[in-house]
């Protein structure tokens, strides 16, 4: 049976579109969020931004998961591409997390946006978890397991990532059977740190349309 509509999906179900607009702009983390990703406060945020809106010439990807103007600047653009593992029930017997294989397809989707020639990018990997089986394990230890986690750390082309891509990890377990948006574990490692670059002039001044016209949708 589905839930009733007002009701949030179980964490499993809701696509990275989805997630990302809940962690930056619904859920309890946001300013955790922030400073563990070293991004400004009140920073505001876009999604699902077609990237031939901003670049007509560019080659790809198709579009910027979740774009940010850090601290309201428009030449410090952070464009950020979202990827989902997922860790239902059977995961924790299997030893086999859900869609680490599409991670490769993220490798590649972080490097297009990093050609792009915005202040930072980021690879962003949400790992979502069913913990609400595991009630002979307290509500902290719902998560990956070590194993896991290790599993998951080591994705195939983690190593052909460009060098000026960040890359982080957010942990959002559901512990129980209320939703994840009501009572959610969410652990969050920036495990590496691109180097910033001096943004191009032209990417400046797309974002700074973008930035100031109606388009912009919330703030983080």
């Amino acid at each position: 049976m589905n839930p009733p509509p007002s009701q949030p999906p179980p964490v499993l179900e809701p696509d990275e579109a989805y997630l990302a607009r809940w962690l930056f702009t619904r859920s309890p983390v946001q300013r955790d969020l922030a400073a563990a990703l070293q991004i400004a406060g009140d920073t505001p945020v876009d999604f699902q931004v077609t990237t031939s809106e901003l670049f007509p010439q560019a080659l790809g990807p198709g579009d910027i998961d979740v774009l940010l103007f850090n601290g309201g600047r428009a030449h410090e653009g952070i464009a950020i591409e979202v990827k989902r593992v997922k860790l239902p029930a059977a995961a924790f017997f299997t030893g086999m997390p859900g869609k680490v294989q599409s991670l490769r397809q993220g490798v590649v989707q972080a490097n297009l946006l990093s050609a792009l020639g915005l202040h930072r990018t980021m690879l962003l990997i949400l790992i979502v978890t069913d913990g609400s089986e595991r009630e002979d394990m307290n509500f902290a230890s719902r998560g990956p397991t070590w194993e896991l986690a290790r599993t998951i750390d080591a994705f195939p082309d983690r190593d052909r990532l460009s060098p000026d891509v960040d890359l982080a990890f957010i942990e959002i377990t559901q512990p129980t059977n209320r939703s994840f948006e009501d009572a959610a574990g969410v652990g969050i490692r920036l495990v590496h740190q691109g180097t910033a670059r001096i943004q191009d002039t032209e990417v400046t001044v797309a974002l700074s349309k973008r930035l100031t016209g109606s388009t912009r949708e919330h703030e983080a």
